[in-house]
């Protein structure tokens, strides 16, 4: 079959300044939606939406919009987010929503944290255990000698990367 890409949804990333806990939001492949900025730092990949309600009952922390669950980058891509300081550390929560595959084993990806593999061959399906589940995964990470963060979505065992959002913190 057609190999699917990767994708993302939404990224949710702190905002690089002095100030005390504010955050980025991106809302990957979609528009601006209350607190989360339209889809930017991106290289590569494309946009997608879709209106299929998303159950977020699993999410532990925050819980995105649904126009920003229901919107993705999608193929091979990357987000480079600037302006932190060199050395800083972060959590880095990823949010994935399958809207497309129908069972597990059918989707598996990688990503990649400015260089560290953080997730081989992950399932979202599996992890959710059905498509239109909103899951999320946490990752402590250190911004690069550049003062970025830099995330790769890339092809794994089988069909390609997602993600529907990012997030993180800013340090304390």
């Amino acid at each position: 079959g057609a190999v699917q890409s990767p994708m993302v949804n939404g990224i949710a990333l702190d905002q690089p300044s002095s100030g005390g806990g504010t955050v980025l939001d991106i809302d990957a492949g979609g528009a601006a939606s209350g607190s989360w900025a339209a889809d930017e730092d991106f290289s590569g990949g494309t946009a997608l939406t879709y209106t299929n309600a998303v159950t977020t009952s699993l999410l532990s922390g925050t819980v995105p919009p649904q126009t920003v669950l229901q919107s993705q980058r999608y193929g091979s891509f990357t987000y480079t987010i600037p302006g932190y300081t060199s050395g800083s550390s972060h959590t880095v929560t990823l949010y994935f929503v399958e809207n497309y595959v129908t069972g597990t084993g059918q989707r598996e990806f990688n990503v990649l944290i400015n260089g560290t593999q953080v997730l081989t061959n992950y399932d979202v399906y599996a992890a959710a255990g059905g498509q239109f589940m909103a899951v999320e995964k946490s990752f402590t990470t250190t911004a690069n000698s550049s003062g970025q963060i830099v995330i790769q979505f890339s092809p794994g065992a089988v069909q390609s990367p997602m993600v529907n959002g990012i997030a993180l913190d800013q340090p304390s």
